[in-house]
């Protein structure tokens, strides 16, 4: 009698701490955070930051890195945003995520940064309908020009490189 006491009590130890689990469907997901990048596409309620479209649902929160709450319609091409995502990312590419935060940079980097961004995609740009993906954004100070290295939605398997004045926004292809 004691042995079949000392085999079952494991076993009804684990029925009943597996019985008491939450089904993970039930609680939050997992928040996760994305790489900081630029807007380059709004389609409606899909956002592509980086290389990974996000969705913005009723559950994301828009707003500055000062806390100022912000829509999606206030969200500008070219702007610098530190995504946070609920679940996992999608490995496709562009990449895809629901947002769950999506912190807005307005620091003078960051802004600089945004209209180098914008005159760049409006110099490489032939129609309204071309998008792009800004892979990279570099800073060479002592050269006083930005670096961009760039890729267009269309021909996936190529980037290319922009170089930009930092004074004039001047655009030079490389």
């Amino acid at each position: 009698m004691k042995r079949s006491a000392i085999f079952l009590f494991p076993l009804i130890l684990c029925a009943v701490l597996l019985g008491c689990s939450k089904d993970a469907s039930e609680g939050p997901r997992d928040i996760g955070k994305g790489a900081a990048g630029f807007l380059t596409d709004i389609k409606g309620n899909r956002l592509l930051i980086g290389e990974t479209i996000y969705s913005v649902t009723e559950q994301t929160r828009i707003q500055t890195d000062a806390g100022k709450k912000m829509h999606l319609e206030d969200l500008k091409m070219g702007i610098k945003i530190k995504p946070w995502h609920a679940g996992r990312v999608k490995e496709s590419y562009p990449m895809q995520a629901e947002a769950r935060l999506l912190m807005v940079l307005t620091d003078e980097t960051g802004s600089r940064e945004a209209e180098i961004v914008r005159k760049a995609i409006k110099a490489v740009q032939k129609s309204e309908n071309e998008r792009f993906i800004i892979r990279n954004v570099e800073h060479l100070a002592d050269q006083s020009v930005y670096k961009l290295e760039m890729m267009s939605r269309s021909v996936l398997d190529t980037s290319f490189m922009i170089t930009v004045e930092e004074g004039t926004y001047e655009v030079f292809y490389q």
